[in-house]
């Protein structure tokens, strides 16, 4: 739902990608500061005995900036593609990203329930894409016939506008 938010926003508003990525952090920024002073852990972060080490500084710089670009690269694919493509490249992303860290570090326990967890987590976000990928190709289906028969009688498909079906299938992705 979140990235179909960012694609009807970017459309709506006239926003680039950097003017969305600001607002969506200014919008989000209470929230965060909220959490921050409920949770304590503002007192944690100050006792963190490495927090004005070089080293650490600089790591944690480059942690913020790949973290927005990830953020950045999110609201360009959707706006670039769609939603959809969106959902289904944060799906590969997911797998490969488990696989790596599977075999990469070595502290991921191989157990079978543990591989039966990846499974499911990765066969139901697949099946969930699916899903909502045959609902797009229906109702885009459907508004196409609605274009056609407008452009040959010049009329209303049954009472439903286009605009009103394109509208119904913003409303069906989100399901």
């Amino acid at each position: 739902m979140y990235l179909l938010f960012i694609d009807k926003l970017g459309r709506e508003s006239g926003l680039n990608d950097f003017g969305l990525l600001y607002y969506n952090n200014i919008l989000a920024l209470p929230f965060m500061v909220g959490s921050l002073l409920v949770s304590d852990e503002l007192e944690g972060v100050l006792r963190y005995k490495l927090l004005h080490d070089l080293y650490f500084q600089i790591f944690f710089t480059v942690s913020a900036a790949q973290a927005f670009l990830l953020n950045f690269f999110i609201f360009y694919c959707t706006r670039v593609n769609s939603p959809l493509v969106t959902s289904v490249a944060g799906t590969v992303k997911d797998l490969v990203t488990n696989l790596l860290g599977m075999g990469l570090f070595g502290d991921f326990p191989f157990r079978p329930l543990n591989m039966v967890a990846l499974a499911i987590s990765f066969f139901g976000s697949a099946w969930y894409t699916r899903l909502k990928y045959l609902a797009s190709v229906s109702v885009s289906s459907q508004v196409e016939i609605c274009r056609i028969a407008q452009l040959q009688e010049n009329s209303e498909c049954d009472g439903v506008e286009v605009d009103s079906l394109f509208s119904n299938s913003i409303i069906c992705d989100l399901l």
